[in-house]
């Protein structure tokens, strides 16, 4: 398991952590820090490709430039538990460099005082020797008002790579989401796209379907009952699903869905930083 929590040396540091059930997790070990260009590791999503020079487990996250706001950068290791070196632009890969290489900026820079998202959540997989990807961006609509930015919209793109640096055009794949996580399941040969939505009952698990990973149905609910029954001021809870190494569901074994929640489920969820990881265990997507 890879996640974001609170930095040693910034806003947030990528730590990992082992488990045989899916309910029992090891100590969590740092295996990203963040540089003073990064200012955050957050986000993960790691699959294992090889581009050519061998197989590497490649990480890829989102960090935070100053007056451009969240970029998705790459790091790669030999082991799941690094360490992992990341991409420069001097094309080389080195532990915690200086010239970090942004592989996906906004459509658009924004200031640190904007409140604007920028371009990050990765969610990675791998189909046929091709990394697929799928991110959020809120900027392709955004505007400067009498002092203020507006229009911000939260959209999912996808791309693609052979090397995990260069990426082709994003296209807009859903409006009005974000913090979504891909897996590609191998019976049904669909991609679901996961993510959660606030209902009556509070947060809710759900996935859309694709055959493609470009055209997705209307979201439809995993499970019901209420996770977060407070009302929440953050949009989605951060979702994370379970797969092999290539980012595919695993056929008859149990699906773990994790997700963000208030520490013991009493904190406000507005309250950053404020969160636990919770799971529901489920033994099919569908």
């Amino acid at each position: 398991m890879y996640f974001c929590s609170r930095g040693t040396t910034g806003w947030d540091d990528t730590r990992h952590a082992t488990s045989s059930d899916l309910i029992k997790w090891s100590t969590p070990q740092i295996v990203l820090n963040p540089t003073q260009l990064e200012r955050a590791d957050c986000d993960p999503s790691i699959v294992r490709y090889d581009a050519g020079d061998g197989p590497y487990y490649y990480l890829f996250y989102g960090g935070n430039i100053l007056n451009v706001q969240t970029v998705i950068f790459v790091a790669r290791s030999a082991s799941p538990a690094g360490p992992f070196l990341k991409y420069t632009d001097r094309g080389t890969w080195e532990e915690n460099p200086p010239d970090s290489h942004v592989i996906l900026w906004p459509f658009h820079a924004t200031p640190d005082d904007s409140n604007i998202y920028g371009a990050g959540q990765p969610t990675v997989v791998v189909m046929k020797g091709t990394l697929y990807m799928w991110y959020t961006d809120s900027t392709k609509t955004i505007s400067l008002v009498d002092g203020q930015w507006t229009n911000q919209v939260y959209r999912i793109y996808f791309a693609t790579s052979h090397d995990g640096i260069n990426w082709s055009t994003p296209i807009e794949v859903v409006e009005n989401d974000q913090s979504v996580d891909v897996k590609y399941d191998p019976v049904s040969g669909l991609f679901f796209m996961f993510e959660s939505d606030l209902g009556d009952q509070g947060w809710v698990p759900q996935h859309r379907t694709s055959s493609d990973g470009i055209h997705w149905s209307a979201p439809n609910v995993i499970c019901s009952g209420p996770f977060v029954a407070a009302a929440a001021s953050l949009p989605g809870v951060n979702p994370g699903v379970s797969g092999d190494a290539r980012g595919y569901l695993i056929p008859r074994k149990p699906m773990l869905f994790a997700f963000m929640a208030p520490y013991n489920f009493q904190a406000p969820l507005s309250t950053w930083g404020q969160w636990n990881l919770w799971g529901v265990l489920t033994s099919s997507p569908k």
